[in-house]
């Protein structure tokens, strides 16, 4: 019965950990970058955005449409009135009417003052549409940076565990010299106490490499584990980059300051409408309107309550009566308080502003260009000379492993050889991975990052 409950529990624990593993999506850099464009929360909501501007049109243009309203209502009197000074007799009588109306309203001129501010909106569209752009590079960038980042983590995995798997082999070493009276059991301990630390080191690096993948996955808008799938090959072509021709792409093709010059034409819409709303608006309207009167009161039936003889009255009886009328109506405005002026100096304010946000961009599109350049040329010098390191690295821990080994030198040299490898192959694998990930950023900066870039 022990033995079934072993082998039961040996199978429920695997098939967890195989269902856990059947939930995880694995995504290559690009279907990642693909995922992204098509489900970031970023990017859905600039489509809400633009989505609401373009309502924004459908109400402007409802303005210049013919407007048609039906209104209706009923209405109850009772008249129960004293007529004279002594002992007069009462006039009395109830009345039921209903009106119904149908009015129609069309705006005929207005000197596009409604034009204007639909063009306002179109425009806005437009600056708009180029923020989205601009932060579909950004997903792009952070998706593909993510991915290599996490792909050194891989590295650095691999890296932390070939030195455990090395200083596993050590303490197997010293135990067999401990054995033979070659060894004492301080560098044991010295040596178990390195392998606690690298444990520690590759824990480390395993939370944050879940903490970034988390971090994919939300950028990516996937909600759920995420894993990846394949390597990223190195960019061909760019161990030389010009300053001069990705700050010149820069300020032709940013899209956030594309968008800025669109919100300029925006305002500047905006400007005339506020002008030509001074002039006047031409409407045309019409309307028709009928009266149904339950039990109309004739000036006869009046009478014949006055003087109390109902031979004069004639009895009412229900009728329709029934009207219609058209014309024009002209509004022009005189005064208004000084809305429109501050109106339009308020449009006006916003244009410098924009004007001066266009000179800042420049110089910080220029600014940052040179920056991930600068982190480029470094990465390539730095992988240069961390490739050497970490083989003279290599070949130092060997010859320190065979010098202890004969007794040639103590533990800690061993150790510190250790610690030297994994620190160079660490330092190799951040600035090979650096070197795409700076070239990514130049891509980014210059405005021509795109999913075709890989």
């Amino acid at each position: 019965m022990k033995r079934f409950l072993i082998y039961f529990s040996m199978v429920f624990i695997l098939g967890g950990a195989l269902l856990s593993q059947s939930n995880v999506k694995k995504f290559s850099l690009k279907e990642a970058i693909s995922f992204g464009l098509k489900n970031s929360p970023i990017l859905k909501a600039e489509d809400s955005k633009i989505k609401g501007i373009e309502y924004e049109i459908g109400v402007e243009k409802s303005n210049k449409n013919l407007h048609v309203n039906v209104d209706g209502n009923g209405t109850a009197s009772r008249m129960n009135k004293p007529i004279g000074a002594y002992e007069p007799p009462y006039l009395k009588y109830d009345n039921i009417f209903f009106n119904c109306s149908v009015d129609a309203n069309y705006l005929l001129y207005d000197f596009k003052t409604i034009d204007y501010r639909i063009d306002s909106l179109r425009e806005k569209i437009k600056a708009e549409e180029l923020i989205k752009g601009r932060k579909e590079e950004f997903i792009i960038f952070k998706i593909s940076s993510l991915y290599l980042k996490i792909l050194t983590y891989n590295d650095l995995i691999e890296a932390e565990k070939s030195i455990l798997k090395s200083l596993n082999e050590l303490k197997r070493d010293v135990k067999n010299l401990i054995k033979y009276g070659k060894a004492i059991e301080v560098d044991l301990l010295k040596v178990e106490t390195a392998i606690a630390k690298e444990q520690s080191n590759l824990d480390t690096l395993k939370d944050q490499r879940e903490a970034d993948l988390s971090e994919l996955a939300y950028y990516m808008g996937y909600n759920g584990s995420i894993e990846l799938l394949g390597n990223v090959k190195d960019f061909e072509n760019i161990k030389n980059v010009s300053a001069k021709k990705f700050i010149d792409e820069g300020l032709k093709k940013r899209k956030d300051l594309l968008a800025l010059n669109f919100n300029i034409k925006s305002l500047e819409k905006g400007m005339k409408s506020i002008k030509r709303s001074k002039y006047p608006k031409i409407s045309l309207f019409s309307g028709f309107k009928s009266t149904l009167l339950v039990n109309p009161i004739s000036f006869k039936d009046i009478m014949s309550e006055v003087m109390n003889n109902p031979n004069l009255g004639e009895g009412g009886s229900g009728h329709t009566q029934s009207d219609w009328y058209a014309g024009f109506h002209v509004n022009f405005p005189i005064y208004d308080g000084g809305y429109r002026k501050n109106k339009f100096f308020n449009l006006s304010a916003k244009k410098s502003e924009i004007n001066d946000l266009i000179y800042d961009k420049k110089n910080e599109i220029i600014s940052r260009i040179k920056k991930a350049i600068s982190k480029f040329r470094s990465n390539i010098s730095k992988e240069k000379a961390l490739r050497e390191s970490v083989k003279q690295a290599k070949e130092t821990l060997r010859v320190e492993k065979l010098k202890y080994k004969f007794g040639k030198t103590p533990i800690n040299f061993v150790l510190d050889a250790e610690a030297e490898l994994f620190k160079t192959r660490a330092l190799h694998s951040l600035s090979k991975r650096g070197i795409q990930i700076s070239y990514l950023e130049i891509l980014f900066e210059s405005g021509i990052l795109g999913k075709n870039s890989f």
